[in-house]
């Protein structure tokens, strides 16, 4: 069976899907038609001091405008923690101490480690959407000790 979305084609065996697959799938496909005309949805208002408003979906270019920039969410609660994701990125590019990144740059930044689940330093020189670089490994370190939870909050969504 093949699903053609919006941005992409996937093919796959509905036979062979786990419970945990099919919830995501239900996720993936409610995701690519929301919203629709008349649904409610939540934004921030940059203006207004990061307030939260809400609106119903018309289908205009305002609309269009707030999804397409990711200022478009189904709940409240979904706003909120962008809110909280977008001051804790601000926090960590302040601890690059005004490092700028150019290409071929050998730079830290920090990861999340999955099997350890611990935060990691990692070195490179190729940018794959790393939010925050550091200039040397001991400006990395430091920004995990100042801000561990900051950092779970931009890594893995985490606030604890």
């Amino acid at each position: 069976m093949n699903l053609k979305l919006s941005n992409q084609t996937i093919e796959f065996d509905p036979k062979s899907l786990t419970e945990e697959d099919k919830k995501k799938l239900i996720e993936v496909l409610e995701d690519d038609t929301w919203p629709n005309k008349g649904d409610e949805y939540f934004y921030i208002d940059y203006m207004d001091n990061l307030e939260i408003g809400n609106t119903y979906w018309l289908d205009c270019s305002m609309d269009n405008d707030l999804k397409n920039v990711g200022d478009c969410f189904r709940t409240k609660e979904e706003a909120e923690k962008h809110i909280t994701y977008l001051k804790a990125l601000q926090v960590l590019k302040g601890d690059t101490k005004g490092y700028e990144w150019k290409c071929g740059d050998e730079f830290y930044s920090v990861a999340y480690h999955p099997y350890r689940r611990d935060l990691i330093i990692e070195c490179g020189t190729a940018s794959y959407g790393e939010p925050v670089k550091f200039r040397t490994e001991e400006d990395a370190e430091e920004s995990i000790k100042l801000h561990e939870k900051e950092w779970r909050i931009v890594l893995i969504g985490e606030d604890k």
